[in-house]
């Protein structure tokens, strides 16, 4: 049975805040010439809750005439209590993931107004929450939309079959060295100092990621970085987008899940990650699923321990969560794993 903390609080999305007018000038500043019309009324708040970037939310206003654009910067040095830095240029990858993923299907990503990839600035869609919720939200609060877990796995498989094996996404997304920056060092290679006995199994799994040059991968599939609209997802975030191996993405997904079990002890998160892994392996077809599912496995236990030892730590786990993880994962991380099934009943059974 998963261990739960009643008296730990819940991670909430980001909320938005009022900030000072020496702020407000500055974001007034990055949007000039930015040929977007701010009206002549014009709210700026920031959005919380990003390490990686400052966010805005910019309210604009003629009349009844509303517009609202969420305004975004990378950060140089990550807001994070380890020292970790990653290339300002992630913005162009970002820009260029939600080209892609908006070819595919228009709704599933905000609308990009603007990138300056000199400044670096991204400007999109606002999706209110009257619109959709952040899944994270919704999966703290106790609603579970199996639906929406379906084609959440899905979509994720129809952007990996989208751009796996092309020459002209490989060339475009040639950005190695921003998910080395921002995914392999702080999560696994960090973990090398704290587990040395196991520092070949790290990198020999980390360097694989990058060395696996299948499809073009969203890097941050995180809860907190998809909605829920209508039981679709909306992808947001793509910070961490590369030509690299699609089994980080769903592994990265489905370690979410996995986390969040041992933090409520709620066995849906396992038939949650069951049914993601399903969907998606179910749509795999640009190669072998067998060999797919076994490169998913064994990035799944190095994931869950680098949220509790990396450079990335997860706030609503307790050092009780920590250590029955920090178990479990280095078990895991002995075996030659091949079946997800394996991992989730693994997962499900720690007591």
């Amino acid at each position: 049975m998963a261990l739960m903390d009643t008296d730990m609080p819940f991670p909430h999305a980001g909320g938005i805040v009022e900030i000072d007018s020496d702020e407000v000038d500055y974001v007034l500043e990055l949007m000039n010439g930015t040929g977007i019309e701010l009206f002549s009324s014009q709210n700026v708040r920031r959005l919380q809750g990003g390490v990686s970037s400052d966010v805005w939310l910019m309210d604009c206003l003629q009349g009844n005439n509303l517009k609202r654009y969420v305004i975004k910067q990378p950060l140089a040095t990550l807001r994070v209590q380890k020292n970790w830095s990653a290339p300002l240029k992630r913005a162009l990858y970002e820009n260029l993931w939600l080209e892609m993923a908006s070819r595919v299907s228009a709704e599933s990503v905000p609308h990009v107004y603007y990138f300056d990839e000199k400044k670096p600035l991204l400007v999109t869609q606002y999706i209110d929450v009257t619109e959709a919720e952040v899944w994270q939200r919704q999966l703290f609060s106790g609603r579970f939309d199996l639906l929406f877990v379906q084609q959440l796995g899905e979509q994720i498989a129809i952007f990996h079959e989208m751009t796996a094996g092309s020459q002209n996404y490989a060339r475009e997304f040639n950005s190695a060295d921003i998910l080395r920056a921002t995914r392999i060092e702080p999560y696994i290679f960090a973990l090398i100092d704290t587990f040395p006995d196991m520092s070949e199994r790290l990198v020999e799994i980390g360097e694989s990621v990058l060395a696996n040059r299948i499809s073009v991968i969203h890097g941050d599939l995180s809860p907190k970085n998809i909605l829920n609209r209508d039981s679709k997802p909306v992808f947001l975030d793509a910070e961490c987008a590369c030509y690299a191996d699609p089994a980080f993405d769903i592994a990265f997904c489905i370690n979410h899940l996995l986390l969040k079990f041992y933090r409520l002890g709620d066995a849906r998160f396992i038939l949650m990650s069951r049914l993601l892994a399903t969907s998606y392996l179910q749509k795999v077809n640009w190669e072998d699923r067998t060999g797919l599912e076994k490169r998913i496995a064994a990035l799944i236990p190095v994931l869950m321990l680098a949220r509790v030892d990396g450079k990335s730590t997860l706030h609503y786990l307790n050092e009780c969560h920590k250590n029955t993880i920090r178990k479990k994962a280095l078990n895991l991380l002995t075996k030659n794993l091949f079946s997800l099934d394996f991992i989730f009943n693994e997962v499900a059974f720690t007591h």
